[in-house]
């Protein structure tokens, strides 16, 4: 129960507009309008300028991930196959 209610406070306060006059302008300048700018926004904006200052990984996965753009799957059926080619090489 204390997960659910947890969440609920958490969905609420990503909805929430910002009141951080810095961010919110920067936002605006980037074209987004003034009732856009919600936490939500907020964090995506953090997690793309963390990826793109400073190079950040974790960032960069984390932005793949959440458009649908991971292609960890791919690249391990990738590599076992290059694994199973290489081991047959000789054979064939």
């Amino acid at each position: 129960m204390a997960h659910k209610k947890l969440k609920n406070c958490i969905q609420k306060l990503m909805n929430t507009p910002i009141d951080n006059d810095e961010v919110r302008d920067k936002l605006i300048s980037l074209g987004f309008s003034e009732r856009d700018i919600t936490f939500r926004l907020g964090m995506a904006y953090a997690l793309c300028s963390k990826a793109l200052a400073s190079g950040d990984v974790s960032a960069y996965k984390e932005i793949r991930n959440t458009l649908g753009e991971d292609n960890s799957s791919a690249d391990e059926v990738l590599k076992k196959l290059d694994n199973v080619l290489n081991s047959i090489k000789g054979v064939i």
